[in-house]
């Protein structure tokens, strides 16, 4: 039985490694994989319990425990993540679980009475460890359920994986009844006597790892939730801006005449803030005009202007003998590679392949 179990505890910590690396579904499985490496932990550590007694008993003893009272969290996170507009913060739920978790682990340490792991399982204080596991599970086990009852109706997971689920949470619950029974019933060692809870564990591990092994190779059994959330409504960007549309045809009508008339895109270094102060509006009003009459920027406004002037200027024969770069800065482009990007994006061709268009048209 025992070789079976740490066959069982070797595949789930691959499982939960791959779970964790996996990108696909990359919320759940993260959840999933951690939850798995939980119950590894504290169930290598109950295995080590029956086979060896000689471990030091501090670190194994919060290993235990903090594994013992981080699992029910780590399942409540994953089954949460199927909800929609549910925002899943373990990061409120941990503390508890690490300080007792840290704290056991002081007190068995420092406490010359418990030489060993199997002297800690039969103390006080293993005792209270097992009633606040019972405790953590008792409050996470209906909020599992109840998240996975919203799931269903939900519909972000199929009808096979939620059965799946429930089957784990009455198992999860079963075994509780019975951990319950055999701490404070000693009628019930006859059946411990039959390696039942072996069994149980067994049983356990085994549909923890099937439900594991299916989110791993089926992805598809549950669907991304955020693929699922309706898109919020587009927020106009200027709703608040307080420019009337006379103004903004106003600005538009005086942009363009200086556009046209002084050419102010010549100039390389021309900024947003100086064609500003030239029209003698605010910047951002400057902004928002180009940015809704336009429908771009103010860095691509100008540069489409740039460019039909290097073309113009590289169909004039005046210009046939100056060099694409010299057209370029002429035009108002202030480095060969700005420009060739530039025009490239604005035409779909370089500026040589232009020219030598232009040539062949001749």
């Amino acid at each position: 039985m025992n070789t079976l179990l740490t066959l069982l505890l070797i595949q789930g910590s691959i499982l939960s490694l791959l779970l964790l690396t996996r990108k696909f579904n990359h919320t759940q499985n993260r959840f999933l994989g951690a939850f798995v490496l939980l119950v590894v932990i504290f169930s290598s550590v109950e295995l080590l319990e029956k086979t060896y007694w000689g471990f030091s008993n501090g670190y194994w003893i919060f290993l235990f425990v903090s594994s013992k009272f981080l699992a029910p969290i780590l399942l409540y996170c994953y089954i949460s993540t199927f909800v929609k507009n549910k925002k899943v913060n373990i990061s409120k739920h941990l503390p508890t679980p690490l300080i007792l978790g840290i704290a056991f682990s002081f007190w068995c340490f420092f406490n010359v009475t418990i030489k060993s792991f199997e002297v800690f399982i039969n103390s006080t204080y293993g005792i209270i460890v097992s009633v606040i596991n019972i405790f953590l599970w008792l409050l996470y086990l209906p909020l599992s359920y109840r998240n996975l009852l919203i799931a269903k109706k939900e519909k972000s997971i199929t009808t096979q994986y939620l059965s799946l689920l429930k089957i784990l949470l009455i198992l999860i619950s079963f075994t509780l009844l019975l951990e319950v029974l055999d701490d404070f019933n000693d009628h019930l060692h006859f059946i411990t006597s039959l390696d039942f809870f072996d069994v149980i564990d067994l049983l356990f591990l085994g549909m923890i790892y099937f439900i594991s092994f299916k989110a791993f190779s089926q992805p598809q059994m549950f669907q991304d939730v955020k693929k699922l959330l309706p898109k919020p409504e587009p927020v106009a960007k200027y709703a608040k801006s307080n420019l009337s549309s006379d103004q903004l045809d106003d600005i538009q009508k005086r942009l363009e005449d200086l556009i046209q008339n002084e050419k102010p895109y010549l100039k390389g270094d021309l900024n947003i803030q100086e064609l500003a102060n030239t029209l003698k509006v605010s910047r951002q009003y400057l902004t928002q005009v180009i940015n809704e009459k336009k429908k771009c920027n103010f860095n691509d406004y100008i540069n489409l202007f740039r460019v039909e002037e290097f073309k113009t200027k590289a169909k004039n024969p005046n210009f046939k003998n100056y060099t694409l770069l010299a057209l370029a800065l002429e035009s108002g482009f202030n480095s060969k590679t700005s420009f060739n990007t530039i025009f490239k994006k604005h035409t779909g061709i370089t500026p040589s392949q232009y020219r030598q268009s232009i040539k062949e048209d001749e």
